[in-house]
C-alpha cells in the first residue's frame, strides 16, 4: 500500500495586505464558531457532521404507515424486536407493496380472524422441504425490521384492488410516496412487492417523480414474490374460456389448472367454509372479471403498454413453482403426455414471475398428479408430495402448499433471499462513499460494495533476490464501518516482480505491512479520501513521511497533483 504517513499538508499562499489579513482573520474566526456549532465535515479531523434525518414517524408521508412492530415478533434472540438506525445513523424506508384483492395492514390477529390479515404479516411457516418446518419464525414485516436501518413502511390500496395500476390511489400514489420517503429519509428507497403490488411498483418507476426527477434515481431495489411480469395463465384460460384454453394449450398447464377448477367447482360448502383450499379462489376468479383482471391476461394491451423496471434498479424475482408429475393421460381432447407440468403459483406462471428481474429464486414443490376420467367433467383427482410418506392427498389441497400464491411470504426459503437483498442494499451504504479505484503516487487501492478491497504500490528493489527487477507489493484487504468512515483490515500480503514472478524471500525493511495492520479511511473531499494508520509493522519514520491522501479520477486538479496520482 501506499506510503500512509503525515506529511506536511500546507501549501505556500502570496502575502496578504493588512486589511486584506483583517477580512481573513475575521472570517477565519467566523468559520470556527460554525465548525464549533455543527462540528467538522466527515473526514476533517475525525468528526462527522450532526445527523439532521428525522425520526421515520415524523416523515408525514400520508401514503404509507409506519409499520409497527407486532409483540408475537421477536429478534433472533427471542427478544423484542426494537428497530434502530444503522452505522451511519440513518434510516432508509422499505415500502411493503400488497397484491391483488389483499391488504398490507400489519396488525396482529383480532377475536374471531384465524390470521393476520396482512399479507406480510403471518409468521414465517412454510418450507419448500419435505415435511413440517423446525421452527416459526416471525412475519417477513418483523423479518425485516430486525435489520439496523430498515423502516418499514406499508403502502394500502386494498379498497381499489378491481383498478389497474395506473388508477390515481395505485400507481400514483406509490410514486409519491417515494417522492416523499426519498427526500425525508435523504435515502434510496427499497420496495418488497407481492403479485400485482410488483406491478404498481413498476408504473410509479416508469414515471418521473413530483420534483421531476426519475424515480430510478429514488429506489435501489426491487424484490417481488409472485408478480406477474407478463400476465397470469389463470386468467386468460378463464377469459377464454376453461374447456377452450384447455384444448388450445400444448404444455399442459392450462389442462392442469382446468381440473383445478373443476376440483373446486365440485367442492362442498363445508369444504370452503372449512378454510380448505377452494376458499380462496372464487375471490380471485370474481377479481379476473374486474379491470385490474383483465389487464393482467397474458398479452394484453395494458400489460404490453406497462414499461420494464429501469435498469438502475435492481429486481429480485421470487416465484412459486409447482410441478405437477402426469402420467399418461388425455384431458379435454389433448393427446397423452407423460410430463411434470409446471403451473407456477397456480395463479402465476413461474416465467411470468421472474420476467426481467437480475435474480431470481425459486420456491418448488413437486406432486404426483393421478386422475381417473368419468362421466362428462367429472374427475377422480389425487396428488401427493414426492417422498411425503407415499399417501396421495385430494388436488384441493394444492392450495394449501408453500408455493401457491398466498403463500409465498411464508416460506422460509424465500423469507430469507428478500431479508439478504434489503441487509446487503443497506449495510452496502455505507461502502457507497468509498467504492472505486483510488490512487495516490504509484499505488492503487480499489474497494468493492461488498466491502472486500485490494491495493497494489511499489516496494523498490528486491533485495534479496538474485536479479535486478523491481518489487511490488499486493495486499487483500477487508472493509468495516466506523462511525467515521470505514476501517481496513489487511488479510494477505505478498510480493512479486514487476513482471509478475513471486518473490517468497522478498524484505521490504522498515516500509512493511503485514497481515493484521489496519487504517481508517475517510471522505475529505470529493473524489479524496484520507488515511489514518491505526496498526502498524512500519517504522514511525516512514509512516510520518506519507501521504495520507487518495484521489480518485473525479478528484479537482488541486488535489491530483497533491496525491500525484
Amino acid at each position: 500500500m501506499a506510503d500512509l504517513g503525515q506529511a506536511g499538508l500546507l501549501v505556500g499562499a502570496p502575502s496578504a495586505s493588512p486589511a486584506r489579513g483583517r477580512r481573513l482573520r475575521r472570517r477565519a474566526r467566523l468559520l470556527a464558531l460554525v465548525l464549533a456549532v455543527v462540528g467538522a465535515a466527515p473526514g476533517a479531523g475525525g468528526r462527522a457532521l450532526a445527523d439532521p434525518t428525522p425520526a421515520p414517524s415524523a416523515y408525514g408521508c400520508s401514503q404509507v404507515a409506519l409499520a409497527p412492530v407486532l409483540p408475537t415478533d421477536k429478534g433472533f434472540d427471542g427478544s423484542p424486536i426494537k428497530p434502530s438506525p444503522d452505522s451511519r445513523g440513518k434510516w432508509v424506508p422499505v415500502v411493503m407493496v400488497h397484491g391483488w384483492t389483499s391488504t398490507s395492514t400489519h396488525r396482529e390477529k383480532l377475536a374471531g380472524e384465524k390470521d393476520r390479515p396482512g399479507a406480510f404479516s403471518h409468521p414465517i411457516d412454510l418450507t419448500t422441504v419435505v415435511g413440517p418446518p423446525q421452527t416459526v419464525g416471525p412475519s417477513l414485516i418483523g423479518l425485516l425490521q430486525r435489520i439496523p436501518g430498515a423502516a418499514v413502511f406499508t403502502f394500502d390500496y386494498h379498497e381499489y384492488s378491481a383498478r389497474w395500476v395506473d388508477d390515481d390511489h395505485l400507481g400514483p400514489a406509490l410514486g409519491q410516496a417515494i417522492d416523499c420517503l426519498s427526500k425525508a429519509s435523504g435515502e434510496k428507497v427499497i420496495i418488497v412487492a407481492h403479485s400485482m403490488g410488483g406491478l404498481v411498483a413498476r408504473w410509479a418507476l416508469a414515471h418521473r417523480g413530483t420534483d421531476g426527477r426519475d424515480r430510478a434515481e429514488k429506489v435501489s431495489s426491487v424484490v417481488t414474490f409472485g408478480t406477474p411480469e407478463e400476465g397470469s395463465l389463470l386468467a386468460e384460460l378463464l377469459a377464454v374460456g376453461a374447456d377452450a384454453g384447455a384444448a388450445t394449450d400444448t404444455s399442459g398447464k392450462l389442462a392442469v389448472l382446468r381440473a383445478i377448477l373443476t376440483a373446486c367447482g365440485q367442492a362442498s360448502t363445508a369444504q370452503l367454509d372449512t378454510g380448505t383450499p377452494c376458499a380462496l379462489l372464487p375471490s380471485f376468479i370474481r377479481a379476473f372479471d374486474s379491470q385490474a383482471g383483465q389487464a393482467l391476461r397474458s398479452g394484453s394491451a395494458a400489460l404490453t403498454a406497462l414499461g420494464p423496471f429501469p435498469k438502475a434498479v435492481r429486481v429480485t424475482a421470487l416465484a412459486g413453482d409447482i410441478k405437477l408429475h402426469v402420467a399418461d393421460l388425455g384431458w379435454f381432447g389433448l393427446e397423452p403426455w407423460k410430463a411434470d407440468v409446471g403451473v407456477g403459483d397456480v395463479i402465476v406462471d413461474r416465467d411470468s414471475a421472474i420476467a426481467g428481474a437480475a435474480e431470481h429464486r425459486d420456491g418448488p414443490c413437486t406432486y404426483q398428479l393421478n386422475a381417473v376420467q368419468g362421466t362428462g367433467d367429472a374427475f377422480a383427482l389425487v396428488f401427493k408430495q414426492v417422498d411425503a410418506n407415499d399417501v396421495a392427498q385430494p388436488l384441493l389441497k394444492i392450495f394449501g402448499t408453500p408455493c401457491f400464491h398466498t403463500n409465498l411470504m411464508r416460506i422460509f426459503e424465500l423469507a430469507e433471499v428478500a431479508y439478504r437483498v434489503v441487509l446487503n442494499d443497506i449495510s452496502g451504504r455505507r461502502f457507497a462513499p468509498f467504492v472505486g479505484t483510488w490512487r495516490v503516487h504509484g499505488s492503487q487501492l480499489m474497494i468493492n460494495a461488498d466491502g472486500k478491497g485490494t491495493t497494489d504500490w511499489n516496494a523498490g528493489p528486491c533485495f534479496r533476490t538474485t536479479s535486478s527487477d523491481m518489487c511490488s507489493g499486493h495486499a487483500s484487504i477487508q472493509f468495516t464501518a466506523s462511525p467515521n468512515g470505514i476501517v481496513g483490515t489487511y488479510t494477505a500480503v505478498w510480493y512479486t516482480t514487476w513482471s509478475g514472478a513471486n518473490v517468497p524471500g522478498y524484505d521490504p525493511g522498515t516500509y512493511s505491512t503485514q497481515v493484521g495492520d489496519s487504517f481508517e479511511l475517510t471522505v475529505e473531499a470529493e473524489g479524496v479520501l484520507r488515511t489514518k494508520i491505526l496498526r502498524s509493522h512500519r517504522a514511525p519514520g516512514d509512516i510520518a513521511a506519507g501521504n495520507p491522501y487518495y484521489c480518485a479520477p473525479q478528484a479537482s486538479p488541486t488535489w491530483h497533483d497533491r496525491c500525484n496520482a
